[in-house]
């Protein structure tokens, strides 16, 4: 499930996978993005990059285009931020 909270030249969010996420969420990202993780935990792969470990509190910046692969725990939660 997604909350846009803007959408104009800077787009931001709040993101919640629902039931029927699959386990692991392939995402080219279209803009660049960063991330504030505000419950449960995420592992996040990127292509030709680090892999990230990231818990209640962790923020993250990754660039437009990277190619992300996303394991997310079932209370995972995020506030993010499209520039």
């Amino acid at each position: 499930m997604v909350h846009w909270l803007r959408d104009d030249q800077v787009q931001t969010g709040l993101w919640k996978p629902g039931p029927a996420t699959a386990a692991q969420i392939s995402v080219e990202l279209p803009a660049n993005e960063t991330i504030l993780v505000l419950q449960g935990e995420a592992r996040l792969e990127i292509e030709g990059g680090p892999i990230l470990e990231l818990g209640p509190g962790d923020m993250a910046s990754l660039p437009k285009g990277a190619r992300t692969t996303w394991t997310v725990s079932p209370t995972f939660k995020e506030f993010w931020i499209y520039s």
